[in-house]
């Protein structure tokens, strides 16, 4: 909105359309569309009173549009995790993306931007850091805030046969698994662990304890197979030894599986 002095009310065009003029006073109303910074501009005709000429005078200006914004936040949450990508959301309502730049503080933490306000943070190393925001307005860098994460390592899998994950396995299920399998539960992040490595013994009734040399990966070797073959009633099958490696690269001890026959 804008108010010039004349004698009579200038003539403002926008967009090759008239807008009202009272008082001096034009007013142009627009509906906002799309996110971001907008152009917009026209025409203002003032008649001169000294040669009683109309006189053209080109304008433009600029807005911005923000979406409807609120923050929710849980402050123990800002959690990221090593070994997986990190997905992020950074924005300043009002302000156009190109405007916000994101800088962080600390070390071991990574930041890729994959599209409007869209960010992957990767992590490599146990700590706190913090994201901190600026934004370009009139010119100039403007700190728009910081928030502080904790860099956690990915929680332990648990080890599972047959997708039993604990208590007492049948003979049957451990006869028919061709392997042991590590199971990361209640975790939202799509991260794999390997089985390298798990040992057997064999608790046969009244003799002596049968114990199997170690596995070289997740599958069951031959000698364990036999093994669980010949257990007869009242034997016990004791998986233990259990390594996996997460997608972080370290090496996770998994807690032992036991089947009853």
């Amino acid at each position: 909105m804008a108010a010039f002095s004349s004698t009579s009310n200038p003539t403002i065009t926008v967009g090759g359309s008239s807008i009202p003029v009272e008082n001096g006073m034009g007013k142009y109303t627009v509906t906002a569309s799309g996110v971001g910074e907008k152009k917009w501009g026209g025409v203002l005709r003032v008649k001169d009173p000294a040669t009683n000429e109309d006189k053209d005078y080109p304008f433009e200006a600029t807005y911005i549009t923000a979406p409807p914004a609120s923050i929710v936040s849980a402050d123990k949450m800002n959690v990221l995790y090593i070994g997986v990508p990190n997905p992020m959301s950074i924005s300043v309502p009002g302000i156009p993306d190109n405007n916000v730049t994101v800088s962080i503080g600390g070390s071991g933490v990574s930041l890729a931007k994959n599209g409007n306000s869209k960010y992957t943070a990767t992590a490599t190393a146990q700590g706190k850091v913090t994201f901190n925001v600026s934004a370009k307005m009139d010119g100039k860098s403007v700190s728009m805030g910081s928030v502080e994460y904790r860099v956690k390592r990915i929680p332990d899998p648990v080890a599972s046969v047959m997708n039993n994950k604990g208590g007492n396995i049948s003979k049957g299920q451990i006869s028919a698994a061709p392997s042991v399998n590590a199971i990361l539960e209640n975790f939202d992040f799509d991260a794999k662990f390997r089985v390298t490595k798990f040992e057997m013994l064999v608790v046969k009734k009244g003799k002596d304890p049968i114990l199997c040399k170690p596995s070289g990966g997740n599958t069951f070797t031959a000698e364990m197979k036999s093994a669980i073959s010949g257990a007869g009633p009242g034997s016990r099958v004791i998986i233990e030894g259990i390594n996996a490696q997460g997608p972080d690269g370290t090496t996770r001890s998994l807690p032992s599986l036991t089947s009853v026959s």
